[in-house]
């Protein structure tokens, strides 16, 4: 797995932040600070800022933040998403990545007092650097309806009969979309996907992917052209994924 960092061009503006959350830590210290004091299900340091709550744990030379919320409204469903962090960061840098996800989702509510001081920090330093985090094409689809779409399509194809035929994985209006010959199907997801993605081989994408998915969302991800990530496997090169971007189309899914 690849880590998203933020790059870093200029040097940051710390005026009106407490000295306390502009210092850089570990990042064991910097989530005490915040007060990440409960644990999750599988030990790892949990806060909650009313509706989302936010895990950190430990991944392959980073952290990660995990996002999610038991809010539901008939016109969204809230896709958990994680991001990528140094082993090493300021608390304000956290919070500021923390409003972006509550913001994604709580735009209509009033913002938590701390995140309101990450806004206001994005805001002078790295609105632009933020989508740094989140320019590879990466989506999050919900697990219960990604194994469907793929169970529904394996089953239907007679791969006695049928030839091979490519996949394409695509993404819109908070939707991924699955297409293979004139069939697709649709899983809500979220991320920032705006292109096509697409695998010359149906036959070695079913064999491929996991037989469980173990989070509740199915991580896909595009390193580069020909290098992706689905669920915990990255595809081999061998099956020749191809990524293409689509520059006319403007994705309007909000991200963190």
């Amino acid at each position: 797995m690849t880590i998203k960092y933020l790059v870093r061009n200029k040097p940051l503006n710390f005026d009106k932040v407490p000295t306390e959350l502009a210092e850089i830590y570990p990042i064991e210290e910097t989530l005490r600070i915040l007060g990440f004091d409960e644990k999750s299900q599988n030990g790892n340091p949990k806060r909650s800022w009313g509706p989302l709550e936010v895990v950190a744990g430990p991944w392959v030379g980073c952290w990660e933040l995990m996002f999610s919320t038991e809010w539901r409204s008939e016109d969204v469903i809230p896709i958990p998403y994680g991001v990528k962090i140094p082993l090493k960061e300021t608390p304000i840098v956290i919070l500021s990545i923390v409003h972006n996800a509550w913001k994604s989702w709580f735009s209509w509510s009033e913002t938590p007092a701390d995140l309101r001081l990450g806004k206001e920090f994005g805001e002078r330093n790295w609105e632009e650097q933020v989508q740094e985090l989140l320019n590879r094409p990466t989506l999050w689809a919900d697990r219960e309806f990604f194994r469907f779409c793929v169970s529904y399509l394996d089953k239907l194809i007679d791969w006695s009969l049928e030839e091979d035929f490519r996949v394409t994985l695509s993404y819109v209006d908070g939707q991924l979309k699955l297409r293979i010959k004139d069939i697709e199907v649709h899983c809500p997801a979220r991320g920032n996907f705006n292109g096509t993605l697409t695998l010359p081989s149906a036959r070695q994408f079913f064999r491929y992917l996991p037989k469980r998915f173990i989070d509740d969302t199915v991580l896909i991800e595009v390193i580069d052209k020909e290098k992706v990530i689905i669920g915990s496997r990255q595809l081999p090169r061998l099956m020749q994924a191809q990524w293409s971007e689509n520059i006319s189309h403007q994705d309007t899914t909000e991200m963190p």
